[in-house]
């Protein structure tokens, strides 16, 4: 599998072999490696059931985004903060 493919899938669904390989890819670089942990913290936002909780860890994402030093990341962030703010509460399963 090439390097870029393993960034793409859960961690889960990577062969031991494979995730060693990313764990390599994601250690020589600390961009890439701030940007897939922001990542899969991003995605746990949709898995809070309280709002208040949901909008704390938004909060907190946003910042270390804004923080991280990587421009694209940074840029991603603010367009997901003007989305949030037109389309109201995050993340929409927190009302389930």
């Amino acid at each position: 599998m090439k390097s870029t493919r393993l960034l793409l899938p859960n961690r889960s669904n990577l062969s031991a072999g494979q995730a060693v390989h990313l764990n390599e890819i994601l250690a020589a670089t600390r961009s890439l490696m701030t940007v897939y942990i922001l990542r899969d913290d991003l995605k746990r936002l949709w898995f809070y059931r309280r709002p208040g909780w949901a909008q704390r860890a938004w909060s907190d994402w946003f910042e270390q985004a804004q923080q991280s030093g990587v421009d694209p990341l940074q840029q991603f962030a603010q367009r997901l903060s003007v989305l949030a703010r037109h389309c109201g509460p995050m993340p929409p399963c927190a009302e389930h």
